[in-house]
């Protein structure tokens, strides 16, 4: 990916469908460090959902995002793959596929509405 511009990744939790925006005027919304990522998560579930993001063996908690809510979070990133952990609570954990990202990438969760009828999966793969 060419640096400068960051580019938005959309990962729609259900069975984490993720599609990449490359380009764009992203600038004014980069994070001060190139280490750094920043994920705009939109909780569209009845539940709260705490948020953790996975990177190689490490297990990042970002914070919480309360029902029909949106939270901003800016988090260290290592690289080069990271998934996002969905703890529903009171219901059970949810998992992205892993991705890979770039420093500068914006990503935007989007918790569907109907996630917690679904199955939760208990151990990260």
């Amino acid at each position: 990916m060419m640096a400068g511009k960051p580019r938005a990744i959309v990962l729609l939790i259900g069975i984490a469908a993720c599609s990449s925006a490359a380009s764009g005027d992203y600038d004014e919304l980069a994070p001060a460090s190139s280490n750094e990522l920043t994920l705009e998560a939109t909780n569209q579930n009845f539940y709260e959902a705490t948020l953790y993001a996975l990177i190689g063996s490490q297990r990042i908690r970002l914070g919480t995002v309360r029902s029909n809510a949106e939270e901003t979070f800016t988090f260290r990133w290592t690289g080069p793959e990271l998934r996002i952990e969905i703890q529903l609570i009171s219901v059970g954990s949810y998992f992205t596929e892993s991705m890979n990202v770039d420093r500068g990438d914006i990503l935007q969760l989007v918790i569907e509405p109907d996630l917690d009828r679904r199955i939760p999966i208990t151990r990260r793969r």
